[in-house]
């Protein structure tokens, strides 16, 4: 006995000694692969939301334009801190992402289960409010975790008709309402924003038309992915402010029965325009000149463009109408002064703004440049 009792402790030693390592190893596999997941994001959206935060960052954006110091010791130890606070910053991102992410995805799978059950629940009434109220207070939750995620990322979401940067946009269009008709405008790339010259780089006028042509042009526009993301601006006068109100809301209505809310911005000028506006022209010896004064100091309008842009200039702009024309000339202008008239009942015409634009003609008397 006492020889097969030696025989099965030397046998499970043996089992120790040959298994042991083998399960150790299998533990280390185990905490390795814990190691690999904390390193490595398999998840795509997860993956991608953790890369928009960490560009996002402000820390980042500062290192990347850091504040400028005199000395080079000051601006190494500025780069310093701000290498270090990004660091930080990007520790403390990747955690808030993953964990609301996560929260998330839960709230997804919970709001998906209660839409089953009160779908396969529909006899029983009671339970089937308790089921709504309940998916209710998950979305709630959802759409919280969503604005804590966008704050984290430092993200601005779309949203129905928001404002977008103009270098995002295919197509940007202007409507200026003039009393019951529409002067349609496009706006040429490249876009860029500047508030003095109305925020966009060039315009091309389209046509005065009816507010039924108007709205069937933008209809065409919205039916047009190529177009999309679109821009709708709408300026107007005193006498067109009552049409230019019920132009956007026409434009947002087609939009919501497209439902291209997300690609579609629509915007209302504030103010309207009153009066009409008034152009006093010199001509004298072949040139053009904006008033008296700058007749007097002999500073005609810009001669680079020629002489049919220099005239018509006025009426291809974006709320420039009602306009009247008071052209001054001296007697060896008086061509010069029917040709202009010419060249701005021509384009009047051309853009269907004739009822706009008035012209007097008068001759210029030699004792007003008297001081």
């Amino acid at each position: 006995m006492n020889r097969k009792f030696k025989k099965v402790w030397l046998l499970i030693a043996f089992v120790c000694l040959v298994l042991g390592p083998l399960a150790i190893a299998a533990g280390s596999e185990k905490q390795g692969s814990v190691l690999d997941r904390a390193q490595t994001i398999d998840d795509d959206e997860l993956g991608e939301l953790i890369r928009i935060a960490l560009a996002n960052l402000p820390e980042t954006k500062a290192l990347m334009n850091p504040p400028y110091k005199k000395s080079r010791e000051e601006s190494e130890k500025m780069k310093f801190e701000l290498r270090k606070a990004e660091e930080t910053a990007k520790s403390k991102a990747i955690r808030c992402v993953t964990e609301v992410y996560s929260q998330i995805k839960l709230l997804d799978t919970q709001i998906e289960h209660t839409e089953r059950k009160i779908i396969s629940l529909k006899k029983n009434e009671a339970i089937q409010i308790e089921l709504i109220l309940a998916r209710a207070e998950l979305d709630a939750k959802r759409t919280t975790k969503l604005a804590e995620l966008r704050e984290i990322m430092n993200i601005v979401p779309k949203h129905a008709f928001g404002r977008k940067p103009v270098t995002t946009l295919n197509s940007w269009f202007k409507l200026d309402v003039i009393d019951d008709y529409v002067y349609v405008f496009k706006c040429l790339k490249p876009y860029y924003q500047n508030s003095r010259r109305g925020g966009y780089s060039e315009i091309d006028p389209v046509k005065c038309v009816s507010e039924e042509d108007a709205i069937r042009y933008v209809q065409k526009l919205i039916k047009n992915q190529d177009q999309l993301p679109l821009r709708v601006d709408i300026s107007r006068n005193v006498a067109g402010s009552k049409l230019s109100k019920r132009i956007r809301e026409r434009i947002i209505k087609m939009v919501k029965n497209e439902n291209m809310q997300l690609e579609v911005e629509v915007y209302l000028e504030e103010k309207a325009r009153s009066g009409v506006y008034k152009r006093d022209w010199f001509l004298k010896d072949g040139k053009i000149y904006y008033t008296l004064d700058s007749l007097r100091r002999d500073k005609p309008m810009d001669e680079q463009r020629s002489f049919e842009d220099r005239v018509s200039f006025s009426l291809k702009n974006v709320g420039s109408l009602p306009l009247k024309y008071k052209i001054e000339y001296d007697k060896e202008g008086k061509d010069l002064a029917l040709r202009a008239n010419e060249v701005l009942k021509e384009t009047a015409k051309k853009y269907g703004v004739t009822r706009f634009v008035e012209v007097e003609l008068r001759e210029f008397d030699p004792n007003a440049l008297s001081d």
